[in-house]
């Protein structure tokens, strides 16, 4: 058998940039609850890094919630638009779920209400 060398990277730990508001930056994100457990986590940090500007600041609130389906989650998608809200529908490109979409993730705000107005009915990711 081969090997392979292994390089470690000494990572420090970023500081987390300040909130100058007082009222908390909520990130929400939504995944289809019909996906295996892997496959959620993994799209479900697809749709946080794909809505992202800049890295969140310190006490951030992330919100993951749940869609039974495929059909349900463009609905979402439609809804949060409707609302004017920026998000990212990451939608798969190749293996099993190639051309499905997958998750939501909602550009992180301070205007929960026009968020809530789009999920209020959805469930937390169980």
């Amino acid at each position: 058998p081969s090997s392979r060398p292994c390089r470690c990277i000494d990572r420090q730990p970023l500081a987390a940039s300040p909130n100058p508001s007082p009222v908390p930056v909520v990130h929400y994100v939504v995944v289809r609850a019909d996906l295996p457990h892997g496959v959620q986590v993994a799209q479900t940090a697809h749709a946080v890094g794909d809505s992202c500007e800049r890295r969140h600041p310190q006490g951030t609130i992330v919100v993951a919630l749940a869609v039974p389906d495929e059909t349900t989650l463009h609905k979402i998608a439609q809804a949060l638009g409707a609302q004017s809200q920026t998000y990212a529908l990451v939608v798969e490109n190749e293996g099993p779920y190639a051309g499905q979409a997958m998750a939501i993730g909602v550009l992180p705000t301070t205007d929960r209400a026009a968020v809530r107005r789009a999920v209020s009915a959805l469930p937390l990711v169980r």
